[in-house]
């Protein structure tokens, strides 16, 4: 039934020329950066020939400092 009505519906969509060229490379959005795996993961990310932009996106910080200020007073806490 599910298809049948894909089919009834989707015929008539005009075909997709997009507007601007599909990166050669991959273009990355990660979250959840304040945590180990976070970092681990962005640093990867980073140095990957295979990617051209990250974007990361975090929450605020509840005591305001910058993410790195952040990193750094609980790697500090840590030692």
């Amino acid at each position: 039934m599910m298809l049948a009505m894909v089919q009834a519906y989707s015929g008539n969509f005009p075909k997709h020329h997009p507007s601007v060229a599909t990166p050669s490379k991959d273009v990355v959005m990660i979250t959840g950066l304040r945590e180990a795996l976070g970092a681990v993961l962005l640093a990867e990310l980073i140095t990957s020939n295979d990617v051209i932009r990250v974007f990361a996106v975090n929450r605020k910080d509840p005591s305001g400092a910058t993410l790195l200020t952040g990193k750094r007073l609980r790697w500090n806490a840590k030692v």
